[in-house]
């Protein structure tokens, strides 16, 4: 593998499948709690 190859994170794909999450729906839910927590919606 060289420098700068994308690699899948095989431990958030089973997390994401285990709770039934596309990458959409977990990135949804990641700008939701960071905008609970800092008051600025995430990006």
């Amino acid at each position: 593998m060289t420098k700068g190859t994308p690699t899948p994170n095989l431990a958030l794909d089973r997390a994401l499948r285990h709770l039934g999450w596309t990458l959409a729906v977990a990135a949804e839910r990641v700008n939701e709690a960071y905008e609970e927590r800092t008051g600025s919606p995430g990006a």
